[in-house]
């Protein structure tokens, strides 16, 4: 029944990411994400993407919603950051809004996130607080380098 509700054509990627984020919680059991991908019938990548989209900030998710970028070129986003220092939900939206201005697909989309992990730490905090936008650090970067 829950499978076949994902595979509704209306509901879009940030409905389906929800729903299941929800489901998830609110289950006593614990399951991995390959027994939860199994027991909701897709594949465990997919489901890994949509758990990472429904924790996206809600601009994001918007945008997603909106159609404005796609859940495919916000996949990347996901890598944004390190374990130990994950992004601010402020460098995730800035982030996304350069994939949407630029309309970057997901390569570029991949590129960008790795671009804005090898900032050097100031930089990455003074792009988060500051109305700064990410192609502006990463062309002045660019040319220091040259």
């Amino acid at each position: 029944m829950l499978s076949e509700n994902l595979q509704r054509k209306d509901l879009s990627e940030v409905e389906k990411a929800e729903t299941i984020k929800e489901l998830l919680s609110s289950q006593g059991t614990k399951f991995t994400i390959r027994e939860a991908a199994s027991k909701l019938g897709i594949g465990k990548s997919y489901l890994d993407s949509l758990l990472n989209l429904a924790g996206y900030p809600t601009e994001v998710k918007a945008m997603v919603k909106s159609e404005k970028i796609t859940a495919y070129q916000a996949r990347p986003l996901a890598q944004l950051g390190s374990k130990h220092e994950p992004p601010t939900e402020q460098l995730q939206v800035k982030v996304a809004e350069h994939i949407r201005d630029n309309h970057l697909n997901y390569d570029g989309a991949k590129e960008v996130v790795q671009r804005v992990n090898d900032l050097p730490k100031g930089v990455r905090e003074i792009l988060d607080v500051s109305e700064v936008k990410v192609s502006d650090v990463i062309i002045a970067i660019t040319k220091l380098k040259t």
